[in-house]
């Protein structure tokens, strides 16, 4: 099972990194966009893996 970004979670993601590069540092924002992408790809493999929260839409 896999699952797709949505064009709004990619441009959040654009900004955490473009925060993070700006505020601390490029490494940084590097490092956490791996980070982020390593936990994407364990819920790929593991979709039923934590708990069910509900909606989260603002």
């Amino acid at each position: 099972i896999g699952f797709a970004v949505s064009p709004r979670a990619k441009a959040d993601l654009n900004e955490i990194w473009t925060y993070l590069a700006e505020h601390a540092d490029r490494s940084i924002a590097d490092r956490e966009m791996r980070q982020i992408k390593k936990v994407f790809a364990m819920v790929g493999r593991q979709p039923e893996i934590g708990s069910r929260v509900g909606d989260r839409s603002p």
